[in-house]
């Protein structure tokens, strides 16, 4: 998911899933469109269908209506925001939109999907005459299998921790306890196993944790390519505020809180300082 600030400058690209303009296209066809008697009569309860869905997952999402919020392949209702988008989408132009959301899809079953998934969900959830699309929706099916995308399998970057592993365990139990994660080993994982973790304060407070970290004499963890450290941290890191995904933000706020405006950010330093200092201390 990519979230846009409200007044801030954001870039929305052709044959996203925008979704905002999802709902919003979705309700203008419903009011627009000639349906016979029989179909007027789902209309308000399709609306209502809509306007649940997306109310459920900005409140789950704690996201303010005024973001503007972009539907990436790694959400988890990717595959029914698609089937929303795709079931009231401009006939003509539905194979450009799936060829795009077939690019950017990270894993060769893009096709399965849409024809297993969304397909399915298309015509479970909307019970009027939606033929036209369906048939255009199968027939993109069809040809995209002749011609599969060979991806190049990408090699996934890691974090390595440099430092002893006792500090690491004391690090993360120490997180832990301070509720910034869910688990006691969850901080440990992501540097020995590679595995991503919730992070469950401010992200303002791990930015400052992972600057502390690399500020010693010898850092205590690196990327595993030796450049991009906070880039590749953003990876592992995940929580409700989507601010972790923007580009530059470990670095942006790390700046914010070491040199541009220290003084607010007293209250971070506070906590973790202490954190950091026990854990080197071997205490």
């Amino acid at each position: 998911m990519r979230i846009g600030e409200p007044g801030e400058p954001f870039v929305v690209f052709a044959y996203e899933l925008h979704l905002q303009e999802i709902y919003e296209r979705a309700n203008s066809v419903l009011d627009r469109n000639s349906f016979d008697d029989l179909e007027k009569i789902i209309v308000q309860p399709t609306k209502d269908f809509l306007k649940g869905f997306f109310e459920n997952y900005y409140r789950s999402n704690k996201l303010d209506e005024n973001n503007t919020v972009i539907i990436e392949p790694n959400d988890n209702l990717y595959e029914s925001f698609l089937a929303i988008s795709l079931s009231f989408y401009d006939p003509f132009k539905i194979e450009l939109f799936l060829n795009h959301q077939r690019e950017i899809y990270p894993e060769n079953n893009f096709e399965s999907l849409v024809e297993h998934g969304v397909y399915d969900y298309m015509k479970w959830w909307f019970d009027f005459d939606n033929s036209d699309r369906h048939e255009r929706i199968m027939k993109w099916v069809v040809e995209a299998k002749k011609n599969p995308i060979k991806r190049k399998t990408k090699q996934v970057q890691k974090l390595e921790w440099e430092g002893e592993l006792s500090v690491l365990k004391k690090l993360s139990k120490r997180l832990w306890k301070a509720k910034f994660t869910k688990l006691q080993a969850d901080f440990t994982k992501v540097f020995l196993e590679a595995k991503p973790t919730q992070w469950k304060r401010e992200p303002e407070y791990l930015c400052y944790l992972l600057f502390r970290l690399r500020d010693q004499e010898k850092p205590l963890f690196k990327a595993d390519k030796g450049k991009g450290h906070y880039k590749v941290a953003s990876k592992y890191f995940y929580e409700d505020s989507g601010k972790l995904v923007k580009k530059n933000y470990i670095a942006d706020t790390i700046h914010n809180i070491t040199e541009r405006n220290p003084q607010n950010y007293d209250h971070i330093r506070k906590e973790i300082d202490p954190i950091i200092a026990q854990v080197l201390s071997g205490k």
